[in-house]
């Protein structure tokens, strides 16, 4: 279906008709596209550089989509492109509703969404909802001022001898998940690396935000997002280790007020957790539609580097069944493995 272009620049769903709805939800409220799509997973800042700065760039990008579309490929993923520092290669965002201006501009990322629809060929974006950048404005904002509404965005703690004290992601490089910040004279939670402070995503008003982050890409004609550290995103977090009451209500949640704007959006988790808990990010199929398989790439590459087929047959062993729907059936909903194909 055709998608026309608003005056503010969103963009309206991609379905011509109800006849074409009841197909793509055939299997009880699934978009199909997905599952059998070939997906390229690229970093635009790497991928080609059309002026000749050193950076790839979106116009550099858009240059190349007839080489991506003989290759056959149905979607893109792109690593993050959001203004940041890059201490992590971008996964420290400093803006969500923006492009690096190293990387191009919001009326560029338009025009490549245009270019994609053109071609029947759609876009996945990484969003990193785990965590900011010490650069956001979020962050400077709540460092500054205790009483600000954004000083409960991030986890403090004046206490940190009786804080909550857990492994850090990056144990080869943080000595643990709590970093001194000087301006706020308190320590912040962080998961990941030391210029990442964790959100307080039990916070209401943090939920609110990402949500609406989600809804501002979709909005603009994104297809779906791999959704970065989802694990880590409902763990015990902060000076007293809460979570979430219903962890999975976050995931639900997601997924409704994403498809409320396209019902075709697809919700991929970034989940590195035990086999026998993956099923839990289908939420009973209100959740993720897919997981990346981190036990299946990492059981293929082991048979690679023994030289044996076992590992597979562990593989299957190890990975819960679970049907498109979240319920027991088979591992078909492990829909991506770290290669970036879904």
């Amino acid at each position: 279906m055709d998608v026309d272009a608003n005056a503010d620049g969103t963009r309206g769903p991609r379905r011509a008709d109800a006849a074409a709805a009841a197909e793509v939800f055939a299997d009880g409220g699934h978009p199909e596209w997905y599952r059998d799509a070939v997906v390229y997973s690229l970093d635009v800042k790497t991928f080609q550089d059309s002026d000749g700065d050193g950076w790839g760039d979106f116009r550099g990008l858009i240059d190349r989509l007839d080489y991506l579309e003989d290759l056959g490929v149905d979607c893109l993923w792109l690593r993050p492109f959001y203004p940041s520092p890059l201490r992590d290669n971008g996964y420290d965002v400093a803006d969500y509703r923006d492009v690096d201006d190293r990387l191009g501009s919001l009326d560029e990322f338009a025009e490549l969404v245009a270019e994609l629809d053109a071609r029947g060929m759609r876009l996945v974006t990484d969003l990193v909802l785990n965590h900011t950048s010490t650069d956001h404005e979020w962050f400077q904002r709540a460092r500054e001022d205790p009483d600000s509404k954004y000083h409960d965005y991030y986890l403090w703690t004046s206490h940190i001898d009786d804080a909550y004290h857990t492994g850090n992601i990056f144990p080869e490089f943080e000595d643990g998940v709590w970093s001194y910040d000087e301006v706020a004279g308190k320590h912040y939670f962080h998961q990941f690396y030391g210029h990442q402070p964790d959100l307080n995503v039990a916070n209401p008003a943090v939920q609110e935000e990402l949500f609406a982050i989600a809804e501002f890409w979709l909005e603009r004609g994104v297809d779906g997002f791999r959704i970065d550290a989802a694990h880590p995103m409902v763990l015990p977090k902060g000076h007293d280790a809460h979570r979430l009451d219903d962890p999975q209500w976050l995931f639900r949640e997601l997924k409704r007020r994403a498809r409320d704007v396209n019902e075709e959006a697809v919700l991929l988790a970034e989940a590195d957790d035990e086999p026998d808990r993956l099923d839990f990010y289908f939420a009973g199929g209100e959740g993720f539609d897919g997981l990346f398989n981190f036990v299946g790439n990492s059981h293929v590459t082991y048979g690679v580097g023994v030289g044996d087929g076992w590992p597979l047959y562990r593989m299957f062993e190890q990975i819960p069944e679970a049907e498109p729907g979240g319920t027991s059936g088979g591992p078909t909903s492990f829909a991506t493995t770290t290669s970036g194909t879904c």
